[in-house]
């Protein structure tokens, strides 16, 4: 089931002409190709959709950092949780503490606007971190024991080595 996207009743995008992704946007992998090449390479396009598959009130998010510190990382929890409140209005957002191993240690913050309102002027990452191997089992188990239906998890990892079962946003950038 889907819904209406809340960003629609939003004062601030009611100006805006293409508030919306659509399913058929794609970015080229490769940008300059010859006139005679292949279609190629191309991926889905980021960004809202007009449509959601969970109302306000369901929705149950957290937020996890892995792999090494880069920079930034603090002001991306930051935006996730600020978005998640003031564009989409969900009010229940966990901060997964210590990585991966944080999901079955059960070391959780609830993260509010306020709570994260100066996190980006500290160094490191406010949510702890760890490298090394993961139960995915566990991890799963526990994000379905708790009723999480969406993680937002930040991996900073030379290795690339991407645990493909949550949507992830990625760094190279190791400090």
């Amino acid at each position: 089931m889907s819904y209406t996207n809340p960003l629609k009743r939003s004062q601030a995008y009611a100006i805006v002409k293409k508030t919306f992704v659509s399913p058929e946007d794609m970015v080229a992998k490769d940008i300059i190709v010859q006139k005679d090449s292949p279609r190629g390479t191309h991926f889905r396009c980021a960004g809202p959709r007009e449509k959601v598959f969970f109302t306000t009130e369901e929705v149950r998010a957290c937020i996890v950092t892995c792999g090494g510190l880069c920079p930034g990382i603090n002001t991306v929890i930051r935006e996730i949780v600020c978005g998640l409140k003031n564009m989409y209005g969900v009010d229940d957002v966990l901060g997964i503490q210590g990585g991966y191993s944080g999901f079955y240690s059960k070391n959780t913050l609830n993260l509010t606007t306020k709570v994260v309102n100066d996190i980006h002027k500290r160094g490191g990452t406010f949510l702890q971190t760890s490298r090394g191997g993961h139960d995915t089992k566990k991890i799963v188990d526990n994000i379905q024991d708790r009723g999480i239906n969406q993680v937002f998890c930040y991996l900073s990892s030379k290795k690339k080595k991407i645990w493909s079962a949550v949507p992830s946003v990625t760094s190279n950038l190791e400090v």
